[in-house]
C-alpha cells in the first residue's frame, strides 16, 4: 500500500514539478493567472516547480530507502490534503467550480487519503514488529 501511496504521488507530484519548471505561465495559465514579468516566472519557477520537485524526490527517496517512507508518506499526506482543503475553501468563498478546480480537489483529496491510510498501515506494521 505505501509503495502505491508514493508511486502515486510521485508520479503527480513529478508531473507537476516539471511542467511548472519548464513551462509555468502555461502550467499556471489553465488557472488564471498570468505570469507578466521574468520576476514572476522565476517564483512560479519556485514555489510550483522547486516545491512539488522537492516533494516528488522525497517520494521516490521513500520507495528507495525504508527509513524515509514514513517522511515521504507523512509530506504527501499533509501536501495532498492541504492543497484539497485550500480549493475546497476557495469553492466555498469564491466559488471556483470549474472543472479543473473540482477535479483537482477530488484528485488531490483522493491521493493525500491513499498516504494516511498508507501511513496508518506503515505505523501498524512498526507496532507489530516491536
Amino acid at each position: 500500500m505505501s509503495r502505491v501511496a508514493l508511486v502515486l504521488n510521485g508520479l503527480i507530484l513529478t508531473m507537476i514539478g516539471v511542467r511548472a519548471m519548464l513551462t509555468p505561465a502555461a502550467f499556471l495559465g489553465q488557472y488564471g493567472i498570468e505570469l507578466p514579468s521574468a520576476m514572476a516566472l522565476a517564483e512560479a519557477r519556485s514555489i510550483h516547480g522547486g516545491g512539488f520537485g522537492a516533494l516528488a524526490i522525497l517520494m521516490w527517496l521513500g520507495l528507495l530507502r525504508t527509513r524515509l517512507r514514513i517522511p515521504a508518506l507523512s509530506a504527501a499526506a499533509f501536501v495532498m490534503l492541504g492543497l484539497a482543503l485550500g480549493r475546497l475553501v476557495g469553492i466555498v468563498v469564491d466559488g471556483a467550480t470549474d472543472s479543473t478546480t473540482l477535479v483537482a480537489t477530488v484528485g488531490e483529496a483522493l491521493l493525500g487519503g491513499l498516504a494516511v491510510v498508507a501511513l496508518m498501515r506503515e505505523n501498524a506494521a512498526t507496532s507489530a514488529a516491536n
